[in-house]
């Protein structure tokens, strides 16, 4: 059921067609009725009760023996705790115990219930959509339940946290009885997606392990509307050491597909997938020079219409004139404007430049100081022109520049951005994998590719040579992550590979 205007943050109902698959499939329908309890920690509208309570009718058995006591729901919005009621009272003639439905934040408040079984479905949401308040009430927890080992990585990449893998570990650890067994439905980031989740995949809640014993990928099935991470449904035991491979079921053209996942390299890797048992493949063995690591390209800070342009003409005195995202010409120094890399270039490497960027930096990586912008009076008076816009740009590690009186700065520079040679490939909404050499000034487009930078042609030659003989692109897709953001970058690829020293 897609999000209503007006409802909680990340409120995505589960439709009854899949909990009541659900329910059926793994059994606990059948565990429900021959004694167990059942929790929905975060139960919205309470439609994974309902799938249980129709799956029991369906049984045979009559509403008035239905064991509703076992049945437990827990959810902050008063107002959806009152529809469940509402509509099971209006639909089935079933009053449902209202001392089994919990008025309350489930990462905020101890209830104290504990199960035989977590049947849940989480908010679908990330740690950096929540509002700043929240922020800091739930970051600690993070930290208490080993999703993050420092502070800073709730600004870094681990802000994309899916506040899932939060509510999962503290059920399992808070809500879940001994060796008992919990159900989620989910984004599968939290299995296949780098970084972030590394913690999650520990297989630690806090100081209990737990294990996933199955993962069922609903592939292109769209099970909820208006949903359009990658989702499944994750079978998990408590007090149990996480054992690979993982059965890994995807569902194709209606029929489940028998496969298998296991983690890369480490333990807490993402999980590449693959038909046979025994056919993972290993990280890949490629040179590098010493100290260099796969890079993202360029990012503006949401300030692409001031530092990227377009059809620049040059002028006297080692000027160009170009235009930016505003549509206004300007006439700047051109030994600081960048040739941009566009898509057009890994189709046809020798295609001239579309864009280009806007570098306020030394060509060692430092930017440039006030003083030394006032030595370059056009470079100055086209940046202070947009001041106010570049000063409200958002974003922890930028603001950290900007304090410091730098507002000019970009994000993602260094020394590495300036070296003559870049093996370069496209990282975002990709099947294939097709890395190039960009020689001389040429940048990278922020997410969209990534590049291991080199000073020496031979060097990265060689290394774009051992690249293009590696399976990388089946490596990848192996990792469910075709056509999406995360295809290659940078983290993946990094892990992905068995750096050598040349």
């Amino acid at each position: 059921m897609k999000q209503k205007p007006g409802d909680a943050l990340g409120a995505v109902f589960t439709p009854l067609k899949w909990g009541a698959w659900a329910a059926e499939h793994f059994g606990i329908t059948d565990a429900w009725l021959g004694g167990k309890t059942v929790l929905d920690p975060t139960c919205g509208e309470g439609h994974l009760l309902e799938a249980l309570i129709r799956s029991a009718l369906g049984k045979g058995v009559s509403p008035e023996n239905l064991p509703l006591n076992r049945l437990h729901g827990i959810e902050r919005e008063k107002k959806f705790l009152e529809q469940f009621r509402l509509r099971l009272k209006q639909e089935l003639g079933i009053d449902f115990p209202e001392n089994n439905l919990h008025c309350a934040d489930f990462l905020q408040k101890q209830t104290g219930l504990s199960c035989d079984i977590i049947f849940g479905n989480p908010p679908w949401c990330n740690f950096t959509d929540l509002a700043a308040d929240e922020k800091q009430i739930l970051k600690p927890l993070f930290h208490q339940y080993k999703l993050v080992q420092r502070s800073s990585d709730m600004l870094l990449g681990h802000s994309r946290i899916d506040i899932a893998a939060l509510v999962i570990v503290r059920a399992v650890r808070d809500s879940l009885e001994e060796n008992g067994k919990a159900f989620f439905f989910a984004p599968l980031s939290l299995v296949l997606g780098d970084g972030a989740h590394s913690g999650f995949r520990n297989f630690n809640a806090g100081d209990v392990p737990f294990s996933i014993n199955s993962v069922h990928d609903f592939g292109e099935e769209k099970v909820f509307e208006g949903v359009h991470t990658r989702h499944g449904l994750l079978s998990l035991v408590r007090n149990s050491r996480q054992e690979f491979p993982v059965p890994y079921s995807i569902l194709r053209d209606g029929a489940w597909q028998p496969q298998f996942a296991q983690p890369r390299v480490s333990s807490n890797d993402a999980w590449s997938i693959t038909e046979q048992e025994n056919k993972f493949i290993s990280a890949l063995p490629v040179r590098r020079e010493s100290m260099l690591k796969p890079r993202q390209g360029i990012n503006t800070g949401g300030a692409n219409d001031v530092f990227l342009f377009h059809t620049p003409e040059e002028k006297e005195n080692g000027n160009v004139e170009a235009t930016n995202g505003h549509g206004e010409r300007f006439l700047l120094p051109a030994q600081f404007l960048y040739p941009l890399l566009g898509a057009e270039n890994f189709r046809e490497q020798d295609s001239p430049a579309k864009r280009f960027v806007l570098l306020p930096y030394h060509t060692g990586g430092t930017i440039l100081t006030e003083n030394d912008l006032n030595k370059h009076p056009l470079l100055a008076n086209y940046l202070f022109h947009y001041k106010n816009r570049l000063e409200a740009r958002k974003g922890t590690l930028l603001r950290s520049k900007m304090r410091k009186g730098c507002w000019w700065a970009l994000f993602g520079v260094g020394s590495y951005n300036f070296a003559p040679y870049k093996v370069v490939w496209e990282a975002y909404g990709k099947n294939t994998f097709e890395p190039i050499l960009a020689e001389g000034r040429w940048q990278a487009n922020q997410s969209l590719q990534a590049y291991v930078p080199f000073s020496n042609r031979r060097k990265a030659q060689q290394f774009l040579r051992r690249l293009k003989a590696q399976p990388v692109e089946r490596l990848l897709r192996s990792q469910m992550m075709k056509g999406t953001m995360n295809w290659a970058q940078p983290g993946k690829m990094e892990k992905l590979f068995q750096f050598l020293d040349l």
